[in-house]
């Protein structure tokens, strides 16, 4: 496993922490892996007749999701259940 660096201000970072406990996340990695998990359901390309994301789209998505989550575009996870199953 390799790291991944994020620049961030200590506001950023403190707001990231304090969404992750008020969700229930035991640390912010776990926080944000979720949101990036999240952000790739149903965004995936076919490459090679397999759902594959290129290195690039991954970093793009993680990028887009850390950026609503530091602006706080964020929804509550009740919220969230509640446009999945609507869909």
């Amino acid at each position: 496993m390799s790291d991944l660096i994020l620049h961030m201000t200590d506001e950023q970072r403190q707001r990231i922490e304090e969404m992750a406990r008020q969700r229930g996340y035991h640390a912010p990695d776990a926080y944000l892996l979720a949101l990036a998990e999240l952000d790739t359901q149903g965004e995936l390309t076919l490459h090679d007749d397999k759902d594959e994301l290129t290195q690039e789209q991954l970093e793009a998505n993680f990028r887009q999701g850390l950026h609503e989550t530091v602006t706080g575009q964020t929804y509550p996870i009740d919220k969230l259940w509640d446009m999945v199953d609507s869909d």
